[in-house]
């Protein structure tokens, strides 16, 4: 009767059980820090319809513009007048897309 198993029946305590009622060797986890006051806003600011088609509208007018001034830079032209104007298309069409289908 010198067998482990049998032991634990006659308590009436299971392996679960026993792992509960020993102390952790290991300290507690450690909470989560605060977000950022950034993060915070940016995501209540992201989590409304309305407020984020004016982001996207003031990212698609600021890089048309952007683009705009610097296409006449001859050190800008090449570079960075193509790719501004290029996203200032793709925030568009992404305006026209979320419009359409709704925001998910």
């Amino acid at each position: 009767s010198s067998d482990p198993s049998e032991h634990q029946e006659d308590s009436g305590v299971s392996n679960g059980q026993q792992a509960k009622n020993k102390p952790s060797s290991s300290p507690p986890p450690t909470p989560a820090p605060a977000p950022s006051p950034l993060l915070d806003t940016v995501c209540t600011f992201g989590a409304q319809t309305f407020t984020t088609d004016q982001g996207l509208k003031i990212i698609q007018w600021s890089s048309w513009a952007i683009a705009y001034l610097t296409a006449s830079s001859r050190h800008h032209k090449e570079t960075l007048s193509p790719a501004l104007q290029k996203l200032s298309g793709e925030v568009s069409f992404t305006r026209y897309v979320l419009r359409f289908y709704g925001f998910f």
